[in-house]
């Protein structure tokens, strides 16, 4: 067995693709979902975290005050800055991901330059910022309106029904957390990951 200690990213990799092949993972089914495809970063990026090879932000979204302070965002977004039902020429789906400029201001550069046209040729448009992170860059405004709506699932998941597996299911997650206790030398806690991923994706 070769120790997590000594192992670098590449050979992790080689050990993961090892797994792989040696348990079917690929074929393998729990709730009629493909399971490792949805799970196969979360668990790689897991094992480089215990090896110290990466690090993460401490902060998380988890927590009930987290999720209470996002379900909040969005539903004050969606009720005083929504999406306006009003005639307007162009509709503007604005990348969430922003650069910085000169004068460290956001601007999303696949929209920036036709929106500047828009505005000198005075055609009517409205901007729909997705927002990003729960983040909005430019306060809402006639031409910038929020669709936090869009995030309303984020909400509905709170009323999901939890997955149950089988017993045969069980034991596909077992030999796999054996798998990586022995290859890896970490606790895996699988079964956490794959409801998580599951009810998402279901």
């Amino acid at each position: 067995m070769e120790g997590l200690e000594s192992m670098n990213a590449s050979q992790i990799v080689e050990k993961l693709f090892e797994i792989e092949k040696d348990l079917n993972l690929f074929e393998k089914k729990i709730q009629g979902v493909y399971f490792w495809k949805l799970i196969r970063f979360e668990v790689y990026q897991f094992i480089l975290i215990q090896h110290k090879l990466i690090t993460v932000d401490k902060k998380s979204k988890s927590t009930f005050l987290g999720k209470f302070s996002r379900i909040f965002k969005i539903l004050k977004n969606s009720y005083y800055y929504p999406s306006c039902n009003k005639k307007v020429e162009s509709i503007i789906l604005e990348n969430p991901r922003k650069i910085k400029d000169e004068n460290n201001k956001y601007y999303d550069p696949y929209t920036k330059y036709f929106i500047d046209e828009l505005s000198a040729k005075s055609i009517s448009y409205e901007i729909v910022d997705l927002g990003f992170g729960e983040k909005h860059y430019e306060k809402a405004s006639l031409n910038r309106r929020f669709a936090d709506n869009f995030y309303f699932d984020v909400i509905c998941k709170i009323f999901d029904k939890k997955i149950k597996i089988t017993e045969k299911e069980k034991k596909v997650l077992e030999e796999l957390n054996s798998k990586f206790k022995f290859i890896f030398e970490i606790e895996l806690n699988l079964n956490s990951i794959v409801f998580i991923k599951l009810e998402n994706f279901i």
